[in-house]
């Protein structure tokens, strides 16, 4: 695959999510595109076309100024979890908003127990500094919780996959299993 086709395969994967709600502006998306470099989405993605994504390569040039803030986490997925081919760094609003008022997601539906089980939600602590403790730590917490996403306290989500319909169905199942609770709670 070469890298038009790359950008083109990852734009529609946003553009899917986009039309989903699973991400929005200000979330993340991006592909390992060999084993030293990926191609993610720039800081004003609106996931609309191949020009929302670029190459970042594994040293940081001038194409890192463009790209998400969240590339540094994106590239340190990609070095410590070899199977990660996939990363998204999104916000979806039943499972965020769930996070803000909880300690632990216990999905009740069969699909969300099944894929997802009862879950953790990572308390960051403190906002100001988290842009830069959350690529070590997050990378951490993957490996010592044998999980493929986590959930954190801030409202936000970040999951790996090995594949573009891996990544859509852990986030949709995510989302999907917080809006099922919500509802639970309105009938």
């Amino acid at each position: 695959m070469d890298i038009n086709e790359a950008k083109s395969a990852l734009s529609v994967l946003g553009r899917r999510l986009f039309s989903l709600g699973l991400i929005n502006y200000g979330s993340s998306l991006s592909m390992r595109f060999d084993s030293d470099n990926f191609i993610v989405s720039k800081q004003d993605a609106l996931f609309e076309s191949e020009e929302d994504f670029l190459l970042l390569l594994g040293k940081k040039d001038y194409r890192w100024k463009e790209a998400s803030k969240h590339a540094l986490l994106h590239q340190n997925i990609y070095k410590n979890i070899i199977s990660s081919r996939f990363v998204c760094y999104c916000s979806p609003a039943f499972i965020c908003a769930y996070a803000l008022g909880h300690t632990a997601f216990e999905p009740q539906d069969l699909t969300g127990a099944e894929l997802v089980g009862n879950t953790f939600i990572y308390d960051i602590k403190q906002l100001e500094d988290w842009q830069d403790r959350a690529p070590s730590e997050i990378v951490r917490y993957f490996v010592q919780s044998n999980t493929n996403f986590v959930l954190l306290k801030s409202g936000e989500l970040c999951v790996y996959a090995k594949s573009a319909s891996e990544l859509l169905a852990h986030i949709s199942t995510i989302e999907h299993s917080a809006k099922l609770l919500a509802l639970k709670n309105i009938f």
